[in-house]
């Protein structure tokens, strides 16, 4: 993939989650709730100030350092690397979604939240587009770099 190409995808990611975390904190009031399925979906608006399930809420300058140093990676070695296709791809969506939670941490000071699922009477953690892409892209990176060792092939 080339370069221009990676770098709008990942700035349409950026764009895209922020746009939908503007429009829920201008519909929402923090903490109100719109159920869309009852007992399983609903939009609710929350900051997260820590990582995952809000873990270490009261180290917010760790996740700022750890999400600037992970995107500076990713960042870096999507612009050395000449990677195929689809991993690049996989990485822009990992990259997008770090740096649209980074641009919470800072300007914000947390992450605007708002997928609120409940499946069988457990409420997962509340998340984002942006986790999602943080998720997906890793997720379909590492079943990728499987795929490859299985099949001894380094290009696609």
């Amino acid at each position: 993939m080339k370069k221009k190409t990676w770098i709008v995808l990942c700035l349409g990611l950026i764009l895209l989650d922020q746009v939908i975390k503007v429009l829920i904190r201008k519909s929402l009031a923090y903490g109100e709730t719109w159920t869309i399925f009852p007992h399983f979906f609903a939009l609710t608006y929350v900051k997260n100030q820590g990582g995952a399930f809000s873990l270490f809420k009261e180290l917010p300058f760790l996740f700022i350092l750890f999400s600037f140093l992970v995107c500076l990676f990713l960042f870096h070695y999507l612009w050395r690397e000449h990677t195929a296709f689809w991993k690049t791809f996989f990485l822009t969506f990992v990259l997008g979604g770090a740096l649209s939670n980074l641009l919470d941490r800072i300007l914000l000071n947390g992450v605007t939240d708002y997928f609120s699922f409940t499946i069988f009477d457990y409420a997962f953690p509340i998340f984002n587009c942006a986790d999602m892409f943080v998720v997906v892209g890793l997720f379909l990176s590492i079943i990728l770099e499987c795929w490859r060792e299985k099949h001894g092939s380094k290009s696609h």
